[in-house]
């Protein structure tokens, strides 16, 4: 088998935004005829679809790879929302219940002052829970669940 040489070689620059992506190589190989300019304007706008095409592709891919990092933080969120509505509300609950429990004197008498220290304890740790399921809410909202 014989390797023919070519006898003309034609590149064209394939470019997005003025920076090269790649190239388009184009060999001729008969000596005689040359490419009419019809031709080369051809080449020149199969050279331009191709490089849109090349750049879509690396958005399309960008896109899909930032889609998926968005999905797996979302998945993230919700693992760490979960968490801290145990890990939170568990002992929360336990100081409210608690600090009613001595307000109503359940475990013997309690003073003016440590009633109201006692109410203010009760009162801080209602409004945080309230805080805690505000938040929850919000992801269970943002999350399409409620």
């Amino acid at each position: 088998m014989e390797l023919s040489t070519a006898h003309q070689l034609i590149i064209i620059p394939l470019a997005v935004k003025r920076q090269a992506i790649g190239v388009l190589e184009l060999e001729y190989y008969d000596e005689i005829r040359k490419p009419t300019s019809e031709e080369l304007t051809l080449v020149m706008t199969l050279a331009n679809q191709a490089a849109i095409a090349l750049e879509n592709a690396r958005l399309y891919e960008e896109q899909r790879e930032t889609a998926e990092q968005l999905r797996e933080v979302d998945t993230l969120k919700s693992q760490f929302l979960a968490n801290m509505s145990h890990e939170l509300r568990t002992p929360l609950n336990s100081i409210i219940g608690f600090s009613r429990v001595i307000m109503k004197g359940i475990d013997g008498p309690v003073s003016d002052l440590q009633q109201q220290d006692l109410s203010a304890i009760y009162n801080a740790g209602q409004h945080l829970l309230t805080m805690i399921n505000d938040i929850l809410d919000i992801s269970k909202i943002e999350a399409g669940k409620m």
